[in-house]
């Protein structure tokens, strides 16, 4: 975790990176991908982003998140939160937290708010209109190409992908979902962060150990994500879903269990578990839940090879099929064609 904080002192020198500026080319694509209705509301807040920086902008987004988490805090753990901070980490797929040092820090890769809308996009026209919008094969090629590409930390400016129009919501009920659906997700992910934190979480040299603490951090930001969606925003629909649903979308690069961290399809499976002990939820409601993530992970069983296939062409460098795409092994590849 120290190298990591020092890598991301390091990376700040980034901003000054003319990728990292806010381009008109893209605001206009994000523009074109609206409902007209919602285009002038959206422009204005994209023109006041002009004169800054996007991961400072991400920062500002990913502060007031946690501002949002807040009211849901108990008396307990309101010191730790009082002193805690997110950061985005450029450069870097880990999603990390720490007490290190007595410095609590939650540490976030900069494409999750963009990787999670993504998913969110086609999730929510998908299932809104019974069509899986990521089967148009121009649309699924530049999908891949794109996501690869924020993951890999050499993000391509989405206006070079005009087809990813067809995966986005074209109704304003289904660009809403999609917002709601992606600030939750992000609250899952924070939460899974902060669940470290308080349970005061350091690396063991036991796998066993490790993936406890991971499946107990998993739990903590479920019971959150229930407590806002019921006493929050109201939306409790989304809230239960966006628990299962990022486990699903993480299962793509994540498929497969290492000694810090279960597979992907363990958390899943044990997540269910949570969800069936909620004595409120019907068992209709709780099918009809399982059935959609059981939707998004086939679709991310169906994308792996050629997400696999296009981080190889990326990274210049054959990776091996059974090979875990880790965080590690995707940094450490990046750096090597820099």
């Amino acid at each position: 975790m120290e190298n990591d904080i020092i890598r991301y002192n390091r990376n700040r020198e980034l901003l000054k990176d003319k990728k990292y500026s806010i381009c008109q080319e893209n605001i206009d694509f994000i523009l074109s991908t609206l409902p007209e209705e919602n285009r002038d509301k959206a422009r204005k807040v994209w023109l006041s982003r002009c004169d800054q920086n996007i991961l400072d902008v991400k920062k500002e987004q990913m502060e007031i998140y946690l501002k949002s988490l807040e009211p849901f805090f108990i008396d307990k753990e309101k010191g730790l939160y009082d002193s805690l901070k997110i950061d985005i980490l450029p450069n870097s797929t880990d999603f990390n937290a720490s007490s290190h040092n007595s410095e609590k820090i939650v540490l976030i890769h900069e494409a999750l708010p963009h990787i999670m809308a993504l998913f969110c996009h086609y999730f929510s026209k998908s299932s809104s209109k019974g069509k899986n919008y990521l089967t148009h094969p121009v649309a699924y090629s530049e999908f891949i190409f794109y996501l690869v590409s924020l993951l890999s930390g050499k993000p391509e400016p989405i206006a070079k992908f005009p087809n990813l129009k067809i995966i986005n919501p074209d109704t304003s009920e289904d660009w809403e979902y999609s917002e709601q659906l992606t600030i939750a997700c992000i609250h899952f992910v924070i939460l899974h962060e902060i669940g470290h934190i308080i349970h005061q979480d350091e690396p063991s040299q036991s796998k066993s150990m490790n993936h406890a603490m991971e499946f107990a951090a998993d739990k903590y930001a479920f019971d959150k994500s229930i407590l806002i969606g019921a006493f929050g925003d109201k939306q409790i629909d989304i809230h239960c879903f966006a628990p299962l649903f990022s486990l699903c979308v993480m299962s793509l690069w994540n498929n497969s269990e290492s000694n810090s961290h279960p597979s992907t399809k363990k958390r899943i499976e044990k997540m269910k578990e949570h969800y069936k002990n909620i004595k409120e939820l019907p068992k209709e409601a709780l099918d009809f839940l399982f059935d959609f993530a059981d939707q998004v992970l086939a679709t991310m069983e169906f994308m792996q090879e050629d997400f696999y296939e296009t981080m190889c062409r990326i990274n210049n460098k054959p990776i091996e099929k059974t090979f875990v795409l880790s965080p590690e092994f995707i940094l450490e590849q990046k750096i090597k064609t820099q």
